[in-house]
């Protein structure tokens, strides 16, 4: 009887230690189960961040070869800037050649002709004024004022008529007609019908008149007779 009841407790404590076993293994299955999915999940995350290190590198050789490009743009820049300033100079350089070989080709011109502007304008003006202002004019000479105490003169004057009116006309002969030539010119004549009393007819002649001074010359009634006139041999183009 107590070797039976010995039997089933020992039978009862080995039931208890398996069922024990068994308890302990289904717990080490389902951590090696986690164990593993944790281990899966890690290798995920470095198969991540290692692609997203390829596409920063990726990025970052993007980057550098976009700066290369635009150095060498910069440098293409620079370089067409510095061919555009030499272009600037020597474009420059050509007109002030260009300048002096007219100057030097009128001198020429005046040289070859054996007469100056002046003398030109002599016989020139009294032409254009009868034809083209109705002003007649004998002949024009060169004449000194004193107004004051200035003492100036003037290349050409002469007595003139336009119907029944007396007119004093001036005028100055000159290779350049600027703004500034006009402007002077017209207070010259100015000081001259003061201290006259006369009607002073202003006139300008010469073979280079920049655009600019035919505003300010119709603006302050100065006439100027243009250089074409004599060219086309006495015909108001």
């Amino acid at each position: 009887m107590h070797i039976h009841e010995g039997q089933a407790a020992l039978q009862r404590g080995l039931m208890e230690l398996q069922a024990r076993t068994d308890e302990r293994l289904g717990e080490l299955a389902f951590a090696q189960r986690k164990t593993e999915q944790a281990l899966t999940k890690l290798a995920t995350s470095h198969e991540e961040l290692a692609a997203s290190h390829k596409e920063l590198a990726a990025s970052h050789k993007e980057l550098a070869a976009s700066h290369k490009e635009l150095a060498h743009g910069q440098t293409l820049l620079q370089k067409g800037l510095s061919d555009l300033a030499q272009a600037q100079r020597s474009t420059d350089e050509r007109l002030q050649e260009l300048a002096r070989t007219m100057n030097s080709g009128f001198g020429k011109i005046y040289k070859m002709m054996g007469e100056t502007v002046e003398e030109i304008a002599r016989y020139v003006v009294p032409h254009y004024l009868e034809h083209e202002e109705g002003i007649l004019v004998d002949r024009l000479e060169v004449q000194f004022f004193t107004i004051g105490e200035s003492h100036f003169e003037v290349d050409l004057t002469g007595d003139g008529r336009r119907g029944n009116e007396e007119i004093l006309v001036l005028c100055e002969a000159k290779r350049t007609v600027d703004v500034r030539d006009v402007e002077y010119f017209h207070e010259k004549a100015k000081d001259v019908a003061e201290a006259t009393g006369r009607k002073v007819f202003p006139v300008m002649f010469g073979p280079r008149c920049p655009w600019r001074a035919h505003p300010r010359a119709r603006e302050l009634g100065v006439l100027l007779v243009p250089w074409d006139y004599y060219m086309s041999g006495g015909r108001c183009s």
